[in-house]
């Protein structure tokens, strides 16, 4: 977490603007005013907020008395504004900002100023609160740094991770969104070179962040057995970031459960009408209606199943050392076969593919399994297990891992050697990858 630096207190400046800008005239000091300022003053010369605390409050009492005394002077109100960020009372600073832009829309630049100043105490407020784990003080900081200067990106993060945190998935998801926009507001063609990649980076961690949120969903569906709904959250999550692994995969095992789940009544619907045909007399028209329901099933089971070969397909082509994903897909034809039965070369054609893909993951020399690159600043750490099946052991095993961004480049790569361990044994798979962004994804390639 970083903590953002910003001028604590400043003097006002009243800028020069035509005359024809504005339809009210610029506020005029007062003594209450030029009092007010002299204690600023004194304030802004103390190290500490100990120390510039009572000059803020002599400053505040000044103010006060113009306030009842010229309650329509805006230069009032930005002072006190500024006074209340200097004593952390955000909300007053708030109210005081608001009511001198509405007394006089002249100060409309200088007040966005001071909004940012604002936002950046109310922002490292809510830092400090999460330091001390007090998640619920740190997002009301972190809201009312929203409502202070809703232009920045960088609480809309933090906010977003406590709402996470506390299973408030929706507002998550759109406080992470708001971050999106953000980057991409009027502050950008501002912004330094630094400045803008950073915001690149959160632009990307929130899309990632929102993907994490809706593929969690997507697991809670799985778990709940409604597994259309599962792969539709899945579907998304992959939509936001289509380079993840494991977004395509499980939208792929929901896919398939659902298949399975009606594979088993379509199974039972002709077992019931082999019994109705055994019945003496033969129950043919019940017979004759339990295998029409199965045939309406058979035709829903095809593009299911076909959906889940070529989903799997795609996950191939992230892991190709994966004997899972190869029997998946072997399944997935043989059992479009079994729904094609009475078809011959239709089911010939399928169980030909099915057969296809069990060899191919029965050649395999070794296979790869929970592979996974978790980033940091700079570098991710790659792990899994490799499992030796067929290579002689003690021979090098070489994988080179690549590492994406949500845009799909490249972010770092890394080649990892294995010594076979003995047969049906497993070894890890472990190492440091430097990386030049967000980690979105990741695939490897088997080398030679």
């Amino acid at each position: 977490m970083t903590r953002l630096t910003g001028r604590v207190l400043a003097f006002l400046v009243v800028m020069a603007m035509p005359s024809a800008a504005f339809a009210q005239k610029e506020p005029g000091e007062t003594k209450e005013t030029k009092e007010a300022q002299k204690s600023l003053g004194l304030a802004m010369l103390q190290q500490t907020p100990e120390k510039k605390k009572p000059h803020l409050e002599a400053a505040m009492r000044h103010l006060q008395i113009a306030m009842t005394k010229n309650p329509e002077n805006g230069l009032v109100w930005m002072m006190a504004g500024q006074v209340y960020v200097g004593l952390g009372d955000f909300m007053g600073a708030d109210s005081a900002f608001t009511k001198a832009e509405t007394l006089y829309p002249g100060y409309a630049e200088d007040i966005s100023g001071e909004r940012e100043v604002a936002w950046v105490e109310a922002f490292n407020a809510g830092i400090a609160a999460m330091d001390q784990k007090n998640n619920d003080e740190a997002i009301a900081k972190m809201e009312l740094a929203e409502r202070l200067y809703p232009h920045r990106p960088e609480a809309k993060m933090n906010l977003g991770a406590l709402y996470a945190q506390k299973n408030e998935a929706d507002k998550a998801i759109a406080v992470f969104e708001k971050a999106i926009e953000s980057t991409n507001g009027p502050l950008k063609d501002k912004l330094k070179p630094e400045e803008a990649a950073n915001w690149k980076r959160y632009a990307d961690m929130a899309k990632s962040n929102i993907a994490q949120i809706v593929g969690a969903r997507g697991v809670e569906l799985y778990q709940a057995e409604k597994y259309e709904e599962a792969a539709a959250a899945f579907a998304k999550a992959a939509e936001i970031n289509p380079h993840s692994r494991d977004y395509l995969y499980n939208m792929a095992q929901s896919h398939y459960a659902r298949a399975t789940k009606l594979t088993e009544e379509r199974t039972a619907l002709v077992a019931q009408r082999d019994t109705l045909l055994k019945a003496k007399p033969p129950k043919t028209a019940e017979a004759a209606a339990k295998m029409a329901e199965a045939d309406r099933l058979g035709q829903q089971l095809l593009p299911m199943y076909d959906q889940v070969a070529k989903l799997f397909e795609r996950v191939l082509a992230i892991e190709p050392a994966s004997t899972t994903v190869y029997a998946l897909i072997a399944h997935a034809y043989k059992l479009s076969g079994d729904v094609v039965a009475a078809d011959t070369a239709k089911r010939n054609a399928f169980q030909t593919k099915a057969l296809d893909y069990f060899t191919k993951a029965d050649q395999m020399p070794f296979e790869i399994v929970e592979l996974s690159a978790q980033s940091s600043e700079g570098q991710a750490t790659v792990g899994g297990t490799v499992k030796n099946l067929k290579a002689a052991p003690g021979s090098p095993l070489k994988i080179k891992v690549i590492l994406l961004g949500l845009d799909g480049t490249a972010v770092g790569s890394q080649e990892f050697t294995v010594a076979a361990p003995a047969a049906d044994a497993t070894a890890p798979l472990e190492g440091k990858v430097a990386v030049t962004g967000e980690v979105a994804g990741w695939k490897y390639e088997v080398l030679k």
